[in-house]
């Protein structure tokens, strides 16, 4: 048996088990030993052939890879995680080095430390003609994500999403949207919107700002105020992270849908990885809790039929919970 390194065991310790005996590719399943290897099987799965774009962003930072996931649909981009250096990211440096054409881009969303200089030396030294990394950061997280905005450069007049930077989990739901809709995601405080994404909502003029979470995360004050920064404000909120992740699968997406993806909604690096992905295939991620839900089952009687994916291993979307899915869709 494999050990999985998730964002919850890095942040808390806790180990998880894969009880798939080895990696797995299937119809319906992408799984790796770890998250690393899982989104380099994503990557893969999402582009058959070789690519003019990577991003790369932290396994154990949330915020880099959530933000650098909107720019998956514009560079037809696959996205893999990266450790601290280059020692720590052999997945990705494999990746890139199998799959990535000459004269291709490397998007690194990380600050030096995050993943050091050694990751860029590494890539430079990969064999691949011409090849570019591009690293792209702010002073804190609410800069980097204005500066991966700038980098997406969607049409004045569009649409931004407002997300906690705090959790993730909302913003997540909604990343695979995000992505295929050249829409920024923009993270703020509870009660205060930073300066830089004021500064930036003036210049873009968004016609449509959708809130991703409850007023527990991103108060009235924060609506309110984006109210003065476009005329139509749209908060998406549930119960918990997996209802949030529901109404967002209803509201944007309605009975419009050909494949559904899935990934547990207790941490993000499956999801984050997968969002390029579902993107391309114009599909929303649906989180899954890990014990039974007789809610999901309802929830998916209305998609019989169509395609679906799931990403990560046993440990984390359990096959009980494949089985719901599969009864459910097949």
């Amino acid at each position: 048996q494999a050990e999985v390194r998730t964002f919850a065991e890095l942040k808390s310790g806790k180990i998880y088990i894969n009880s798939l005996g080895s990696p797995k590719v299937d119809k319906h399943r992408l799984a790796g030993y770890d998250l690393y290897e899982t989104a380099r099987m994503i990557a893969e799965a999402a582009q058959a052939n070789r690519v003019d774009n990577v991003i790369v962003a932290p396994g154990d930072n949330w915020y880099d890879a959530l933000l650098g996931s909107v720019l998956s649909k514009k560079y037809n981009a696959p996205i893999v995680l990266a450790g601290r250096g280059a020692k720590d990211s052999q997945q990705a440096l494999d990746y890139i080095k199998n799959s990535l054409n000459q004269g291709g881009n490397v998007y690194l969303i990380a600050n030096p430390n995050e993943i050091n200089n050694s990751f860029i030396t590494a890539v430079s030294n990969l064999g691949i003609a011409n090849v570019n990394v591009k690293r792209i950061y702010g002073t804190n997280m609410d800069n980097t994500a204005v500066e991966v905005a700038k980098t997406l450069n969607p049409s004045v007049g569009g649409t931004v999403i407002i997300a906690s930077n705090k959790i993730y989990p909302d913003a997540l739901s909604i990343s695979s949207y995000a992505a295929a809709n050249s829409a920024p995601i923009l993270i703020t405080s509870i009660d205060t919107l930073p300066s830089t994404v004021v500064d930036y909502l003036q210049t873009l003029k968004p016609k449509k700002v959708i809130i991703v979470g409850g007023t527990g995360i991103i108060s009235a004050n924060i609506e309110n105020k984006l109210k003065t920064l476009s005329s139509n404000v749209i908060r998406y909120a549930g119960q918990d992270r997996y209802d949030t992740s529901r109404i967002i699968l209803e509201k944007l997406y309605g009975a419009n849908v050909n494949d559904l993806c899935f990934a547990y909604g207790g941490n993000y690096p499956d999801a984050l990885a997968g969002s390029a992905y579902a993107a391309a295939k114009g599909a929303p991620i649906l989180l899954v809790a890990p014990g039974m839900d007789e809610t999901l089952k309802s929830v998916l009687s209305k998609y019989k039929g169509v395609n679906y994916t799931v990403f990560g291993g046993t440990a984390v979307v359990s096959d009980g919970i494949f089985q719901v899915i599969k009864g459910s869709l097949e």
